[in-house]
């Protein structure tokens, strides 16, 4: 068992245990640990004694293996036909605390490696115009396969009253809406459909300070960061980033304002210059006879100035993008529910001088099927193609920024979900999402062919429904020797709707359905 920390301690723990953008608690929307009571839960960090000081070891293999239907995602018949592919993680990490060797000051270190993660089979691709193989069709397809630095960082905190933080680290804030680590992913009663990989890193220099009062605490953090992969930064980028947030917590609350100035640079001297305003909020109300209710939210707006995929006509865009989330949580020991609204700003007009389409980060997950592989896959195929300059007459730039890459966006969704435990470690969850689109979804090339009225990737005239998918799923977590071992089984199937098949008579009315296996072991 181990010691028990002093209060300076444990505040420096959680600061290193969030490994997040600033020292804000996570939202999760899933009944506290209690109402968890008699089922294999997480276990408990593994402490290894070393005299004074103390030292935390933890480690992750994941894997999946995961097929889809063949669908067709362009006009000449162009389609994914992604197979059986195959996705693994091994993920390791160790922590050091200087407990009470220098007390009141507690010193702190933390290294993080991915060994691996990513596609161990061939990678699916769409089949682009002339034949060519488009990629960024499947989930969590980008190349991730040699070893990745997530964190080595050390810390240094008064009292946990003012903390100095410095080195490589995860970013994470409220739901992962914006900034996401690629850390949090199912957990008992969130009936999420989600198997992380990857996650937002960045060389931070940070200054926190946390004043607590009575049973509240209110503080702010100061830093800055050189990004060093997230789903904004592409091969050959730079960006830089300054971020300030503050946060209040108090038993039942927790809130918080998140914000950055991001400077990004292409290799050939193109920038994005914007501002992100990320507010979050996270409740948890006890409503008796052992029923509680979690509200979680999160808004991002973006605005500033890009001259990265820019047109002829507006080689400089404004950006003005919003995204938000609204997630309840109400649980019994056994059974709850969980829904999530969200919203996702699109943009029908890619010639105009402002962009307007806000992504999420894309291991922000909503579902199985529409937004990972279909919505994923015509963004991709829909860049190969507008490249063609005998067709288009000119060759936008920087159409490998157009691919969603599973990313949510161009959406108002709603997504309820029903989970149930039936025996201890045993949950089987399921939902529907609603998917409308905010903005007509337009392919570029098509469009412009069009003389400019909205065409989507199929070259027909879009509606207004993304689609409806049916999700199912159980999971299974037993503990072994201090371990978690966790076996999934997810299916879905998206019923298309209008808007990426066509408002007009010639839509087929297609089905696409997925479907994965899972197995962890956490230590």
């Amino acid at each position: 068992m181990p010691r028990r920390l002093p209060a300076a301690a444990r505040a420096v723990i959680a600061l290193g245990a969030l490994a997040t953008a600033v020292p804000a608690p996570t939202v999760t929307a899933a009944p506290p640990a209690a109402v968890l009571a008699g089922d294999a839960e997480a276990p408990a960090p593994r402490y290894v004694d070393a005299g004074p000081t103390m030292l935390q070891i933890t480690a992750t293999l994941a894997g999946r293996v995961e097929a889809n239907d063949a669908f067709v995602v362009a006009e000449d018949g162009g389609e994914l036909d992604a197979g059986t592919h195959a996705n693994l993680l091994a993920r390791a990490g160790i922590a050091w605390n200087s407990y009470e060797l220098a007390a009141p000051w507690i010193i702190a270190a933390n290294l993080e490696v991915d060994a691996f993660s990513g596609l161990v089979t061939d990678r699916a691709a769409v089949a682009g115009p002339d034949g060519a193989n488009v990629r960024d069709g499947v989930p969590n397809g980008a190349d991730a396969d040699t070893a990745v630095l997530r964190k080595a960082n050390v810390a240094a905190s008064y009292k946990g009253i003012i903390t100095l933080r410095a080195g490589v680290d995860t970013s994470h804030w409220g739901l992962g809406l914006v900034a996401n680590d690629g850390a949090h992913g199912w957990a008992p009663g969130s009936a999420r459909f989600t198997d992380p990989r990857g996650g937002d890193r960045v060389l931070r220099g940070q200054v926190v300070l946390r004043v607590p009062s009575g049973g509240e605490t209110i503080g702010v953090a100061i830093g800055g960061d050189k990004v060093l992969g997230d789903d904004v930064l592409l091969a050959g980028d730079s960006a830089w980033q300054a971020v300030i947030a503050a946060f209040y917590e108090r038993e039942g609350l927790r809130a918080g304002l998140y914000s950055v100035a991001r400077t990004q640079t292409t290799r050939d001297d193109r920038v994005l210059t914007v501002g992100v305003a990320d507010v979050f909020a996270d409740a948890e109300i006890d409503l008796g006879d052992g029923l509680v209710l979690n509200l979680g939210a999160e808004a991002a707006v973006v605005l500033g100035a890009s001259e990265l995929a820019g047109s002829a006509g507006s080689p400089k865009h404004d950006v003005l993008q919003a995204g938000a989330v609204l997630r309840a949580g109400l649980a019994k020991e056994r059974f709850g529910g969980v829904v999530d609204l969200v919203y996702a700003s699109g943009d029908e007009d890619l010639d105009d001088d402002v962009q307007g389409a806000f992504k999420a980060d894309p291991n922000f997950s909503l579902g199985l099927v529409l937004f990972p592989y279909v919505v994923a896959a015509q963004s991709a195929r829909s860049a190969s193609a507008a490249v063609r300059p005998d067709l288009s007459g000119y060759a936008p730039e920087d159409l490998e920024r157009l691919p969603t890459r599973g990313s949510v966006s161009n959406t108002v969704a709603v997504f309820p979900r029903l989970w149930v435990r039936p025996a201890p470690g045993l949950e089987v969850y399921g939902g529907a999402l609603f998917a409308f689109a905010d903005a007509a979804p337009v392919d570029p090339l098509n469009t412009r062919l069009a003389g400019g009225e909205p065409r989507n990737a199929r070259d027909r005239v879009p509606g207004g429904y993304l689609g409806t998918e049916l999700d199912l799923g159980v999971r299974y977590r037993m503990l072994a020797w201090g371990s978690a071992v966790d076996l999934g089984l997810e299916g879905g199937v998206l019923l298309v709707g209008d808007a990426l098949e066509g408002g007009d008579a010639a839509s087929s009315g297609d089905t696409v359905g997925a479907l994965r296996a899972m197995l962890s072991w956490t230590l």
